[in-house]
Protein backbone atom coordinates (compact mmCIF):
# COMPACT_ATOMS: atom_id res chain seq x y z
CA UNK A 1 0.00 0.00 0.00
CA UNK A 2 1.30 3.49 -0.85
CA UNK A 3 0.55 6.73 0.98
CA UNK A 4 1.44 10.37 0.51
CA UNK A 5 0.76 13.60 2.39
CA UNK A 6 -2.44 14.29 0.41
CA UNK A 7 -4.47 11.63 2.22
CA UNK A 8 -3.03 11.95 5.71
CA UNK A 9 -6.34 11.94 7.65
CA UNK A 10 -7.49 8.76 5.94
CA UNK A 11 -4.17 7.08 6.64
CA UNK A 12 -4.20 7.99 10.31
CA UNK A 13 -7.73 6.64 10.68
CA UNK A 14 -6.83 3.44 8.79
CA UNK A 15 -3.97 2.54 11.11
CA UNK A 16 -5.32 3.93 14.37
CA UNK A 17 -6.28 0.52 15.73
CA UNK A 18 -3.09 -1.36 14.84
CA UNK A 19 0.64 -0.96 15.02
CA UNK A 20 3.38 -1.95 12.62
CA UNK A 21 5.70 -4.66 13.87
CA UNK A 22 8.61 -2.95 12.12
CA UNK A 23 9.04 0.43 10.48
CA UNK A 24 12.09 0.75 8.24
CA UNK A 25 13.34 4.29 7.64
CA UNK A 26 15.41 4.39 4.47
CA UNK A 27 14.94 2.48 1.21
CA UNK A 28 18.48 1.67 0.15
CA UNK A 29 19.55 -1.91 -0.48
CA UNK A 30 19.77 -2.78 3.23
CA UNK A 31 16.46 -1.12 4.16
CA UNK A 32 14.59 -2.74 1.28
CA UNK A 33 15.89 -6.25 1.91
CA UNK A 34 15.31 -5.95 5.66
CA UNK A 35 11.71 -4.87 5.05
CA UNK A 36 11.22 -7.67 2.53
CA UNK A 37 12.63 -10.33 4.84
CA UNK A 38 10.42 -9.13 7.71
CA UNK A 39 7.31 -9.09 5.51
CA UNK A 40 8.00 -12.56 4.16
CA UNK A 41 8.41 -13.71 7.77
CA UNK A 42 4.88 -12.55 8.57
CA UNK A 43 5.57 -9.17 10.18
CA UNK A 44 3.56 -6.06 9.34
CA UNK A 45 6.02 -3.57 7.88
CA UNK A 46 5.99 0.15 7.14
CA UNK A 47 8.69 1.84 5.03
CA UNK A 48 9.52 5.56 5.07
CA UNK A 49 11.70 7.36 2.53
CA UNK A 50 12.01 10.97 1.31
CA UNK A 51 12.19 9.94 -2.35
CA UNK A 52 9.25 9.43 -4.66
CA UNK A 53 8.48 6.05 -6.22
CA UNK A 54 9.60 7.42 -9.57
CA UNK A 55 13.00 8.24 -8.09
CA UNK A 56 13.24 4.92 -6.24
CA UNK A 57 12.36 2.86 -9.31
CA UNK A 58 14.74 4.85 -11.52
CA UNK A 59 18.47 5.09 -11.36
CA UNK A 60 21.47 4.30 -13.50
CA UNK A 61 25.01 3.06 -13.01
CA UNK A 62 26.56 5.28 -10.35
CA UNK A 63 30.08 3.85 -10.30
CA UNK A 64 29.36 1.25 -7.64
CA UNK A 65 29.71 -2.43 -8.43
CA UNK A 66 29.39 -3.94 -4.96
CA UNK A 67 30.92 -7.21 -3.80
CA UNK A 68 28.33 -9.46 -2.15
CA UNK A 69 29.43 -12.57 -0.27
CA UNK A 70 28.21 -16.02 -1.26
CA UNK A 71 26.07 -16.32 1.88
CA UNK A 72 24.44 -12.93 1.25
CA UNK A 73 23.77 -13.90 -2.38
CA UNK A 74 22.00 -17.05 -1.19
CA UNK A 75 19.88 -14.97 1.19
CA UNK A 76 19.01 -12.45 -1.53
CA UNK A 77 18.06 -15.35 -3.79
CA UNK A 78 15.76 -16.75 -1.09
CA UNK A 79 14.02 -13.36 -0.99
CA UNK A 80 13.50 -13.42 -4.75
CA UNK A 81 15.75 -10.41 -5.37
CA UNK A 82 18.60 -11.69 -7.54
CA UNK A 83 16.33 -13.59 -9.92
CA UNK A 84 15.56 -10.35 -11.74
CA UNK A 85 19.21 -9.58 -12.40
CA UNK A 86 20.58 -10.39 -15.84
CA UNK A 87 23.50 -12.87 -16.02
CA UNK A 88 25.94 -10.06 -16.79
CA UNK A 89 24.75 -8.25 -13.63
CA UNK A 90 26.00 -11.09 -11.39
CA UNK A 91 29.75 -11.45 -11.89
CA UNK A 92 31.21 -14.40 -9.97
CA UNK A 93 34.26 -13.56 -7.85
CA UNK A 94 36.46 -16.65 -8.10
CA UNK A 95 39.13 -15.27 -5.77
CA UNK A 96 41.10 -12.17 -4.87
CA UNK A 97 44.73 -11.15 -4.98
CA UNK A 98 46.07 -8.64 -2.45
CA UNK A 99 49.39 -7.16 -3.56
CA UNK A 100 51.79 -4.67 -2.00
CA UNK A 101 53.94 -2.80 -4.51
CA UNK A 102 56.35 -1.53 -1.83
CA UNK A 103 57.26 -4.98 -0.46
CA UNK A 104 56.38 -7.07 -3.56
CA UNK A 105 54.41 -9.42 -1.31
CA UNK A 106 51.07 -10.92 -2.30
CA UNK A 107 48.40 -13.21 -0.88
CA UNK A 108 45.57 -15.07 -2.60
CA UNK A 109 42.12 -15.17 -0.99
CA UNK A 110 40.38 -18.31 -2.20
CA UNK A 111 36.84 -19.67 -1.84
CA UNK A 112 35.99 -22.25 0.79
CA UNK A 113 36.26 -25.86 -0.47
CA UNK A 114 32.51 -26.18 -1.04
CA UNK A 115 32.16 -22.82 -2.82
CA UNK A 116 32.67 -21.96 -6.49
CA UNK A 117 33.68 -18.43 -5.59
CA UNK A 118 33.85 -15.95 -2.74
CA UNK A 119 30.86 -13.90 -3.90
CA UNK A 120 29.64 -11.82 -6.82
CA UNK A 121 29.80 -8.26 -8.11
CA UNK A 122 26.40 -6.61 -8.63
CA UNK A 123 25.61 -3.03 -9.71
CA UNK A 124 24.27 -1.49 -6.51
CA UNK A 125 21.48 0.44 -8.22
CA UNK A 126 20.15 -2.76 -9.82
CA UNK A 127 20.06 -4.50 -6.46
CA UNK A 128 17.90 -1.66 -5.11
CA UNK A 129 15.61 -1.75 -8.13
CA UNK A 130 14.97 -5.49 -7.89
CA UNK A 131 14.48 -5.43 -4.11
CA UNK A 132 11.90 -2.64 -4.48
CA UNK A 133 10.12 -4.51 -7.27
CA UNK A 134 9.64 -7.58 -5.06
CA UNK A 135 8.76 -5.52 -1.96
CA UNK A 136 6.03 -3.58 -3.78
CA UNK A 137 4.21 -6.84 -4.48
CA UNK A 138 3.95 -7.81 -0.80
CA UNK A 139 0.52 -7.16 0.75
CA UNK A 140 1.70 -6.59 4.33
CA UNK A 141 3.98 -3.65 3.47
CA UNK A 142 2.84 -0.01 3.53
CA UNK A 143 4.94 2.73 1.92
CA UNK A 144 5.29 6.31 3.14
CA UNK A 145 7.27 7.92 0.33
CA UNK A 146 8.18 11.57 -0.12
CA UNK A 147 8.17 11.88 3.65
CA UNK A 148 10.61 12.14 6.54
CA UNK A 149 10.58 11.44 10.28
CA UNK A 150 10.15 14.71 12.16
CA UNK A 151 10.23 13.34 15.70
CA UNK A 152 9.86 10.23 17.85
CA UNK A 153 7.65 9.63 20.86
CA UNK A 154 8.62 6.61 22.96
CA UNK A 155 5.59 4.89 24.51
CA UNK A 156 5.54 1.90 26.83
CA UNK A 157 5.10 -0.82 24.22
CA UNK A 158 5.70 1.03 20.95
CA UNK A 159 7.28 4.08 19.33
CA UNK A 160 5.30 6.75 17.52
CA UNK A 161 6.86 8.45 14.51
CA UNK A 162 5.61 11.91 13.58
CA UNK A 163 6.23 12.42 9.87
CA UNK A 164 6.80 15.79 8.25
CA UNK A 165 3.57 15.32 6.28
CA UNK A 166 1.61 15.36 9.55
CA UNK A 167 0.96 11.62 9.68
CA UNK A 168 1.64 9.66 12.88
CA UNK A 169 2.55 5.97 12.63
CA UNK A 170 3.52 3.51 15.36
CA UNK A 171 5.76 0.45 15.53
CA UNK A 172 7.04 -2.14 17.96
CA UNK A 173 10.50 -1.70 16.42
CA UNK A 174 12.01 1.07 14.29
CA UNK A 175 15.03 0.43 12.06
CA UNK A 176 17.14 3.46 11.10
CA UNK A 177 18.66 2.66 7.70
CA UNK A 178 18.92 6.24 6.48
CA UNK A 179 22.58 6.47 5.54
CA UNK A 180 25.90 7.59 6.93
CA UNK A 181 24.60 10.93 8.21
CA UNK A 182 21.39 9.30 9.53
CA UNK A 183 19.02 12.01 10.83
CA UNK A 184 17.16 9.30 12.76
CA UNK A 185 20.36 8.25 14.52
CA UNK A 186 20.76 11.85 15.68
CA UNK A 187 17.11 11.93 16.77
CA UNK A 188 17.81 8.82 18.87
CA UNK A 189 20.77 10.58 20.50
CA UNK A 190 23.33 8.02 19.31
CA UNK A 191 26.79 9.36 18.53
CA UNK A 192 29.50 7.94 16.27
CA UNK A 193 33.27 7.63 16.26
CA UNK A 194 34.60 8.92 12.94
CA UNK A 195 37.86 8.59 11.00
CA UNK A 196 38.92 10.70 8.03
CA UNK A 197 41.67 9.22 5.83
CA UNK A 198 42.25 12.32 3.65
CA UNK A 199 41.63 10.18 0.57
CA UNK A 200 39.17 10.01 -2.32
CA UNK A 201 37.95 6.92 -4.18
CA UNK A 202 37.54 7.34 -7.95
CA UNK A 203 35.32 4.66 -9.52
CA UNK A 204 34.76 3.80 -13.17
CA UNK A 205 34.45 0.90 -15.60
CA UNK A 206 36.97 0.03 -18.30
CA UNK A 207 37.07 -2.22 -21.34
CA UNK A 208 40.26 -4.26 -21.66
CA UNK A 209 41.87 -7.08 -23.63
CA UNK A 210 43.21 -9.45 -20.95
CA UNK A 211 40.68 -11.71 -19.17
CA UNK A 212 41.11 -11.71 -15.37
CA UNK A 213 39.34 -15.09 -15.09
CA UNK A 214 37.04 -13.79 -12.36
CA UNK A 215 39.92 -12.94 -10.01
CA UNK A 216 39.83 -9.50 -8.46
CA UNK A 217 43.03 -7.76 -7.43
CA UNK A 218 43.80 -5.07 -4.92
CA UNK A 219 47.21 -3.47 -5.16
CA UNK A 220 48.53 -1.12 -2.48
CA UNK A 221 50.64 1.57 -4.10
CA UNK A 222 52.42 4.64 -2.77
CA UNK A 223 49.75 6.85 -1.20
CA UNK A 224 46.77 4.67 -2.02
CA UNK A 225 45.26 1.52 -3.48
CA UNK A 226 44.00 0.29 -6.86
CA UNK A 227 41.32 -2.41 -7.06
CA UNK A 228 40.37 -4.23 -10.27
CA UNK A 229 36.94 -5.88 -10.10
CA UNK A 230 36.30 -8.10 -13.15
CA UNK A 231 32.71 -8.06 -14.40
CA UNK A 232 33.27 -10.10 -17.58
CA UNK A 233 36.15 -11.27 -19.75
CA UNK A 234 36.75 -7.77 -21.13
CA UNK A 235 35.03 -5.44 -18.68
CA UNK A 236 36.14 -4.47 -15.17
CA UNK A 237 35.17 -1.96 -12.52
CA UNK A 238 38.02 0.04 -10.99
CA UNK A 239 38.18 1.53 -7.49
CA UNK A 240 41.13 3.89 -7.19
CA UNK A 241 41.93 5.27 -3.73
CA UNK A 242 44.30 8.24 -3.60
CA UNK A 243 44.94 11.52 -1.73
CA UNK A 244 42.42 14.28 -2.35
CA UNK A 245 44.86 16.45 -4.36
CA UNK A 246 45.79 13.57 -6.67
CA UNK A 247 42.10 12.68 -7.19
CA UNK A 248 41.33 16.29 -8.10
CA UNK A 249 44.16 16.28 -10.64
CA UNK A 250 43.13 12.94 -12.14
CA UNK A 251 39.46 13.94 -12.40
CA UNK A 252 40.46 17.06 -14.31
CA UNK A 253 41.95 14.90 -17.10
CA UNK A 254 39.97 14.43 -20.28
CA UNK A 255 38.74 10.96 -21.23
CA UNK A 256 41.72 10.09 -23.43
CA UNK A 257 44.27 11.46 -20.96
CA UNK A 258 42.56 9.62 -18.11
CA UNK A 259 42.70 6.34 -20.07
CA UNK A 260 46.41 6.94 -20.71
CA UNK A 261 46.94 7.58 -16.99
CA UNK A 262 45.11 4.35 -16.12
CA UNK A 263 47.25 2.43 -18.64
CA UNK A 264 50.39 3.80 -17.01
CA UNK A 265 49.21 2.89 -13.50
CA UNK A 266 48.01 -0.63 -14.35
CA UNK A 267 50.71 -1.54 -16.84
CA UNK A 268 49.95 -4.79 -18.65
CA UNK A 269 47.54 -6.09 -15.99
CA UNK A 270 44.50 -5.54 -18.20
CA UNK A 271 46.20 -5.21 -21.57
CA UNK A 272 44.91 -2.36 -23.70
CA UNK A 273 42.10 -0.50 -21.94
CA UNK A 274 39.58 2.24 -22.57
CA UNK A 275 37.08 4.07 -20.37
CA UNK A 276 33.61 2.47 -20.42
CA UNK A 277 31.67 4.69 -17.99
CA UNK A 278 31.65 8.05 -16.33
CA UNK A 279 33.88 8.63 -13.32
CA UNK A 280 32.41 8.89 -9.82
CA UNK A 281 34.39 10.24 -6.83
CA UNK A 282 33.67 9.63 -3.15
CA UNK A 283 35.66 11.03 -0.17
CA UNK A 284 36.80 8.20 2.08
CA UNK A 285 35.95 8.10 5.76
CA UNK A 286 34.63 5.58 8.24
CA UNK A 287 32.47 5.69 11.35
CA UNK A 288 31.13 3.38 14.03
CA UNK A 289 28.00 4.05 16.09
CA UNK A 290 28.33 4.22 19.87
CA UNK A 291 25.25 1.99 20.23
CA UNK A 292 23.40 -0.34 17.86
CA UNK A 293 20.03 0.10 19.57
CA UNK A 294 18.10 2.41 21.84
CA UNK A 295 14.50 2.26 23.10
CA UNK A 296 12.76 0.12 20.47
CA UNK A 297 15.02 1.36 17.67
CA UNK A 298 18.02 -0.21 15.96
CA UNK A 299 20.67 1.01 13.53
CA UNK A 300 21.40 -0.87 10.30
CA UNK A 301 23.66 -0.40 7.30
CA UNK A 302 25.66 2.81 7.02
CA UNK A 303 23.67 4.33 9.87
CA UNK A 304 25.42 1.82 12.13
CA UNK A 305 28.81 1.25 10.51
CA UNK A 306 30.44 3.15 7.65
CA UNK A 307 33.21 0.90 6.37
CA UNK A 308 36.18 1.71 4.18
CA UNK A 309 35.82 -0.17 0.89
CA UNK A 310 39.21 -1.93 1.01
CA UNK A 311 37.73 -5.11 2.53
CA UNK A 312 34.56 -4.94 0.37
CA UNK A 313 32.39 -5.83 3.36
CA UNK A 314 30.40 -2.64 3.95
CA UNK A 315 27.21 -3.74 2.19
CA UNK A 316 27.61 -7.31 3.45
CA UNK A 317 27.66 -6.09 7.05
CA UNK A 318 24.45 -4.17 6.36
CA UNK A 319 22.76 -7.20 4.80
CA UNK A 320 23.89 -9.41 7.68
CA UNK A 321 22.56 -6.85 10.16
CA UNK A 322 19.14 -6.73 8.52
CA UNK A 323 18.92 -10.48 8.28
CA UNK A 324 20.08 -10.89 11.87
CA UNK A 325 17.50 -8.38 13.14
CA UNK A 326 14.61 -10.08 11.36
CA UNK A 327 15.72 -13.51 12.60
CA UNK A 328 15.79 -12.19 16.18
CA UNK A 329 12.36 -10.58 15.87
CA UNK A 330 10.81 -13.74 14.44
CA UNK A 331 12.42 -15.90 17.13
CA UNK A 332 11.11 -13.54 19.82
CA UNK A 333 7.62 -13.59 18.37
CA UNK A 334 7.70 -17.39 18.28
CA UNK A 335 8.71 -17.44 21.95
CA UNK A 336 5.91 -15.05 22.92
CA UNK A 337 8.25 -12.14 23.71
CA UNK A 338 7.65 -8.47 23.00
CA UNK A 339 9.70 -8.12 19.81
CA UNK A 340 10.72 -4.55 20.71
CA UNK A 341 11.77 -5.29 24.28
CA UNK A 342 15.19 -4.37 25.60
CA UNK A 343 16.13 -8.04 25.97
CA UNK A 344 15.36 -8.85 22.33
CA UNK A 345 17.09 -5.82 20.86
CA UNK A 346 20.09 -6.27 23.14
CA UNK A 347 20.62 -9.78 21.75
CA UNK A 348 20.63 -8.31 18.25
CA UNK A 349 22.89 -5.45 19.31
CA UNK A 350 25.51 -7.66 20.95
CA UNK A 351 25.68 -9.87 17.87
CA UNK A 352 25.93 -6.81 15.60
CA UNK A 353 28.86 -5.43 17.59
CA UNK A 354 30.60 -8.82 17.70
CA UNK A 355 30.22 -9.15 13.93
CA UNK A 356 31.20 -5.64 12.86
CA UNK A 357 33.69 -4.33 15.42
CA UNK A 358 36.60 -6.72 14.70
CA UNK A 359 36.31 -6.18 10.95
CA UNK A 360 35.93 -2.42 11.35
CA UNK A 361 39.02 -2.15 13.57
CA UNK A 362 41.10 -4.44 11.38
CA UNK A 363 40.17 -2.45 8.25
CA UNK A 364 41.12 0.82 9.94
CA UNK A 365 44.49 -0.55 11.13
CA UNK A 366 45.29 -2.06 7.72
CA UNK A 367 44.49 1.19 5.93
CA UNK A 368 46.68 3.22 8.26
CA UNK A 369 49.52 0.70 8.04
CA UNK A 370 49.55 0.67 4.24
CA UNK A 371 49.54 4.48 4.13
CA UNK A 372 52.92 4.52 5.89
CA UNK A 373 56.22 3.66 4.22
CA UNK A 374 58.79 3.94 7.02
CA UNK A 375 61.04 0.87 7.51
CA UNK A 376 59.09 -0.44 10.50
CA UNK A 377 55.75 -0.18 8.66
CA UNK A 378 57.15 -1.82 5.53
CA UNK A 379 58.38 -4.76 7.59
CA UNK A 380 55.00 -5.01 9.32
CA UNK A 381 53.28 -5.00 5.91
CA UNK A 382 55.59 -7.74 4.68
CA UNK A 383 54.98 -9.88 7.74
CA UNK A 384 51.22 -9.36 7.56
CA UNK A 385 50.94 -10.62 3.98
CA UNK A 386 53.41 -13.47 4.52
CA UNK A 387 51.54 -14.71 7.59
CA UNK A 388 48.19 -14.41 5.80
CA UNK A 389 49.11 -17.05 3.22
CA UNK A 390 48.00 -20.13 5.20
CA UNK A 391 44.67 -18.44 5.99
CA UNK A 392 43.83 -17.60 2.36
CA UNK A 393 40.48 -19.38 2.53
CA UNK A 394 39.53 -17.80 5.85
CA UNK A 395 40.39 -14.13 5.37
CA UNK A 396 37.30 -12.26 4.34
CA UNK A 397 34.92 -15.03 5.43
CA UNK A 398 33.53 -12.90 8.26
CA UNK A 399 30.41 -12.51 6.11
CA UNK A 400 30.12 -16.13 5.02
CA UNK A 401 28.04 -17.84 7.73
CA UNK A 402 24.50 -18.83 6.77
CA UNK A 403 23.02 -18.81 10.30
CA UNK A 404 21.64 -15.28 10.87
CA UNK A 405 21.67 -15.71 14.66
CA UNK A 406 25.34 -16.65 14.79
CA UNK A 407 28.33 -14.30 14.82
CA UNK A 408 29.97 -15.13 11.46
CA UNK A 409 33.59 -15.30 12.56
CA UNK A 410 32.75 -17.88 15.24
CA UNK A 411 32.03 -20.33 12.44
CA UNK A 412 35.33 -19.36 10.81
CA UNK A 413 37.23 -20.13 14.02
CA UNK A 414 35.40 -23.44 14.32
CA UNK A 415 36.54 -24.46 10.84
CA UNK A 416 40.11 -23.18 11.29
CA UNK A 417 41.79 -26.41 12.55
CA UNK A 418 40.25 -28.51 9.77
CA UNK A 419 41.21 -25.98 7.10
CA UNK A 420 44.80 -25.70 8.29
CA UNK A 421 45.13 -29.50 8.53
CA UNK A 422 43.82 -29.90 4.98
CA UNK A 423 46.32 -27.33 3.66
CA UNK A 424 49.20 -28.96 5.60
CA UNK A 425 48.36 -32.45 4.27
CA UNK A 426 48.13 -31.10 0.72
Amino acid sequence: MQHDHLNAPAVVEAIADNVFDLIVVGMGSVGLTTALSAAQGGLRVGVVDPQSFEQLRGGHFDGRDVAISSASMRWLSSLGVVQGLAPDEQSLIRGAWVLDSATEERVALKPAPQEEGIGAFVPEYRLRQEALKVLEQHPSVEFFTEDKVASLLHLTDRTELALESGQHIQARVVAAVDGRRSPLRRELGIGVTQHDYAMTMVCCRVNHTIDQQGWTSQRFVSGGCMAVLPLSAQLSSLALMMPHAEAERVNALGEEAFSDWLQLQLGETLGELSLASRRVSVPLSSHYADHMHRRRAVLLGDAAVGMLPITAHGLNLGLIGGRSLVAELLAARGAGEDIGSEAVLKRFSLRAHATAKPLYMATDRICRLFQREDPFSLQARRMLLQSSGPFGQLIGMNCEQDDPRQVPWIGVLRDLPRTLLTKWMA
